[in-house]
């Protein structure tokens, strides 16, 4: 019995070893960071409500991706802003290769100048890394003898893109 137990345990140890190399040794796709296709499509103009334009953004990376719908902006003499004012709407998740479609309301005082919605971006981290940062956040809370936060983690992103949609002339 005794070299029985001993054989399942080394079986089991290699297998909890291979689950671990298979999860935190794969690497993340590789391929270029490309950006978002964004195009605006049916403008809704009726008197008794705000005029909402559909954004329609496509991911074409090779990778999941989290976008993050700001304010437009508004061209004044013929300069952008350079602020970029969040919403306070929650972040899309686009799979690789999908499209989604959100609401915009056009800006009432674009009617001298063109404008633009912002899209905010970040390349979803691979999976090995989101565990990676769980463990370390839960070992963490436990050193500092604070709560655990469990799987619902922050994630600080490292890099970020914008991208505009076409610019609309009223």
């Amino acid at each position: 019995m005794p070299k029985h137990r001993r054989i399942m345990i080394i079986l089991g140890a290699g297998l909890v070893i291979v689950a671990l190399v298979f999860v935190f040794g794969g690497t993340a796709p590789s391929g270029r960071i490309t950006p978002l296709a964004i195009r605006l499509a049916s403008i809704t103009n009726v008197s008794s409500q705000a005029r909402i334009v559909q954004c329609i953004v496509s991911n074409s990376n090779d990778r999941a991706i989290w976008v993050w719908p700001t304010m437009p902006q508004v061209k004044s003499n013929g300069e952008w802003p350079q602020e970029v004012i969040m919403l306070p709407v929650p972040y899309a998740a686009l799979q690789a290769k999908q499209t989604a479609q959100f609401p915009v309301t056009i800006p009432t005082n674009a009617n001298g100048g063109g404008w633009r919605v912002p899209l905010l971006w970040v390349l979803q981290p691979p999976m090995k890394e989101r565990i990676a940062e769980v463990i370390r956040q839960n070992v963490s809370a436990v050193q500092s003898g604070g709560a655990l936060p469990g799987v619902r983690i922050g994630w600080g992103h490292t890099e970020a893109w914008t991208n505009y949609s076409p610019e609309v002339n009223p």
